[in-house]
């Protein structure tokens, strides 16, 4: 979750002038690093702790989470995005999105901080 975190506030800063190598591709790389360490691990997670009754339910509930939770989150930054660029500029509408776009990450691990239950190994 810290590299959706640290991707999503590098590009925010992104300007005009921003070029590929020093604007985009670091983002993207930790983006896509955060993203595959933490939405697999996750659902292990939530099958595992499923009870054996409950686990096609448990799938079924975790994929439509996270299909309203792409579509939900879409819809917000779309909406900042563009109140921002009918005021300013595109650029600045895009910042204004993605600075938003950090607090989606942030909320889980504040989450994940208060609800986590500590495994202990025996």
């Amino acid at each position: 979750m810290g590299g959706l975190l640290l991707g999503l506030v590098w590009m925010s800063r992104l300007t005009p002038d921003s070029g590929y190598l020093d604007g985009l591709l670091g983002p993207f790389l930790l983006l896509g690093l955060g993203a595959g360490l933490t939405v697999a691990p996750l659902t292990a997670v939530i099958m595992h702790n499923a009870p054996r009754e409950h686990v096609g339910a448990a799938s079924g509930l975790n994929q439509a989470m996270q299909q309203l939770g792409g579509a939900v989150g879409l819809a917000a930054l779309s909406t900042v995005f563009a109140d921002t660029a009918a005021t300013a500029d595109t650029a600045t509408g895009i910042s204004a999105a993605l600075t938003v776009a950090v607090l989606f990450p942030l909320a889980g691990l504040l989450l994940f901080a208060v609800w986590a239950r500590r495994i202990t190994v025996p």
